[in-house]
């Protein structure tokens, strides 16, 4: 998905911050979306750049009481969904195969994580689509538990139609690999095997030389877009690292969008946006691809790669490299304008909003930080206001269990795409 040459919408997009589901950190793609929940579990669906590897469901369980963290048991290990094999079919394929609903986010609406299972981690089922659309072959790769992995099996039995992949004009037979991931809420990161104990921040500054061209220092030492991965895996455990990226004003998105690129492949999971300017700062989780999986994308509308999601749900905001705003159909440069208009989309669709962030390479940082930082002053707003509406307080004065309630009726979803 990433590459140092112009970003495709389809290779830009990706899924950069979810709250407050990915606080672990185990978003894998480039698209992350958030579907409706029980009132013991919150799931996601996070889309994974590698062939083969379908979208990942994450299930988060919440309100256990008095939790015991040692008697959770976490069978991960420090296992990693690249771990698994992929059938090299993929790499030779004209079109993968296509369920007839959105596969990922039909399972996640059917899984049972019990209120009394205290096991975690992550299980990966491997099955064919064969030549006529058919699921078989059904390999559970790696299990949780016996109650689990025996529900997901089932579960993948009765997988909707699928559309076969085709190679050289003719449909054949290809496996694919579902991950699920299962976790506890609240659960303390000791407790979790695989969960980093702490987080390191490296600093990524962006600037200009001189003579006006763009310079970039990792940790003050000058880097550039080729050392970026061997910079990154000297300062330890990609996925264990904060970077924070500081740009000038006036660096174009291009540049920066260049640099995540090269960020997602060395393995980095989280950036943070910095502000010279403002002393403002944006979080965002991005996944790590493989490298193979950067080039040959098509530019696709994002209505395309969000199979099943109704277009009203998403809002596309593009900035240009003249620093013009178009929030949906709407252009404007006031921003109490672009607030009320995301403020607008919040309110009609709730939990289901999606926000898309589009901007050209030649896109100020000044401009994109703005834009997006206005983004999460609307989410901000309305969480405000359904706390008054709900607790008669307002979001700060709320309890960490209210607060998560309306969290979770009003995620954070916004991607990016880049052109």
């Amino acid at each position: 998905m990433m590459s140092k040459s112009k970003s495709s919408l389809a290779r830009g997009l990706r899924v950069l911050y979810i709250v407050p589901l990915v606080c672990l950190g185990l978003g894998l793609q480039a698209r992350t979306v958030f579907v409706p929940t029980d009132k013991d579990s919150e799931k996601t669906v996070t889309q994974d750049g590698s062939k083969g590897i379908l979208p990942e469901v994450v299930v988060s369980k919440y309100g256990i009481k008095d939790l015991d963290p040692t008697k959770v048991i976490n069978t991960d290990d420090q296992f990693k969904a690249t771990q698994i094999a992929v059938d090299p079919v993929w790499n030779q394929l004209d079109t993968p195969p296509e369920c007839s609903e959105n596969f990922s986010q039909w399972l996640t609406m059917r899984i049972q994580y019990p209120g009394d299972c205290l096991y975690t981690g992550t299980a990966m089922i491997q099955f064919t689509v064969d030549k006529n659309g058919k699921i078989s072959d059904i390999n559970l790769l790696k299990g949780v538990c016996e109650e689990l992995d025996k529900h997901l099996v089932s579960l993948v039995e009765k997988s909707p139609s699928w559309t076969p992949a085709k190679k050289g004009g003719q449909s054949v037979a290809v496996k694919c690999v579902q991950p699920v991931i299962f976790r506890i809420a609240g659960l303390s990161q000791s407790a979790s095997a695989s969960t980093p104990t702490s987080l390191k921040n490296v600093s990524i500054e962006i600037g200009r030389d001189s003579r006006g061209d763009v310079t970039m220092t990792g940790e003050g030492k000058p880097l550039s877009l080729d050392g970026v991965k061997s910079f990154i895996t000297s300062q330890g455990d990609p996925t264990s690292l904060n970077i924070r990226i500081k740009a000038a004003s006036d660096i174009p998105m291009g540049f920066i969008n260049d640099l995540k690129d090269e960020l997602a492949k060395a393995g980095s999971l989280r950036i943070t946006y910095s502000s010279p300017s403002q002393g403002e700062e944006v979080r965002r989780y991005m996944p790590p691809v493989a490298e193979e999986q950067t080039n040959g994308r098509d530019s696709k509308y994002p209505q395309e790669l969000l199979p099943g999601i109704d277009r009203e749900r998403i809002m596309i905001a593009r900035i240009n490299s003249l620093g013009k705003y178009l929030i949906g159909s709407t252009p404007t440069q006031d921003d109490k304008r672009i607030l009320e208009l995301c403020r607008s989309h919040l309110s009609k669709n709730g939990r289901s909003s999606i926000f898309v962030l589009q901007c050209d390479r030649g896109t100020s940082y000044e401009a994109y930080q703005h834009l997006q930082t206005l983004m999460y002053q609307a989410y901000t707003d309305e969480r405000n206001e359904k706390a008054l509406a709900d607790y008669g307080k307002p979001f700060a004065s709320l309890s960490e269990e209210e607060k998560s309630a309306v969290q979770q009726a009003l995620p954070v979803i916004i991607m990016e795409t880049g052109k």
